[in-house]
């Protein structure tokens, strides 16, 4: 219910600039700790990639707006990405931001050194260890985790994570950080 929610109010924001920034405001401290979190454990290089972007892409946004580097927008759903790659080109950062509709799980990590991971990404166990195949060592991936209560509407990694940074929303409370040895 509360992705069906979730994802009409992105559909409707994602027409207009103005709306998106209102209703991308609570994420950007969020992305600021999830960059100084990935920054504390190695350098940061293009392009980074962000996986579940949907029609709002946000978080994208405010990692190409905060480190000033080419961002890989990803998600599986193809009217999603339209929308996405539509609300990127309003924003003026279609230069800095590629978004591509595909599977999560058929991604070559190959290139990517820091993969931030939205909170309603599926299979995220089959999506880490698809990461820790393909990546190169010390490649950095986040995973945000659900608060309790929410266990039941999105999926926890649950894996030894490196080091976590913890956040105030409603759904999530944390972002816990994977290395590729």
């Amino acid at each position: 219910m509360i992705k069906k929610i979730s994802r009409k109010l992105e559909k409707i924001f994602s027409e207009s600039s103005l709306y998106f920034k209102i209703y991308a405001a609570p994420y950007h401290r969020v992305v600021k700790r999830e960059i100084e979190l990935t920054k504390k454990h190695g350098n940061l290089k293009p392009p980074l990639l962000n996986i579940g972007c949907g029609s709002m892409p946000f978080t994208t946004y405010y990692l190409a707006r905060e480190t000033d580097l080419e961002v890989v927008a990803v998600d599986q759903d193809s009217e999603m990405t339209d929308l996405a790659k539509k609300t990127i080109k309003k924003l003026g950062l279609e230069n800095k931001i590629t978004v591509i509709n595909k599977k999560a799980s058929e991604i070559d990590f190959k290139e990517y050194q820091a993969v931030y991971t939205a909170l309603h990404l599926k299979n995220k166990k089959k999506v880490y260890n698809q990461f820790m195949e393909t990546a190169p060592q010390g490649s950095r991936f986040l995973v945000r985790e659900p608060r309790k209560t929410f266990k039941n509407h999105y999926e926890e990694l649950n894996n030894n994570s490196v080091d976590l940074v913890k956040h105030r929303l409603v759904t999530f409370d944390r972002t816990c950080l994977y290395i590729k040895d």
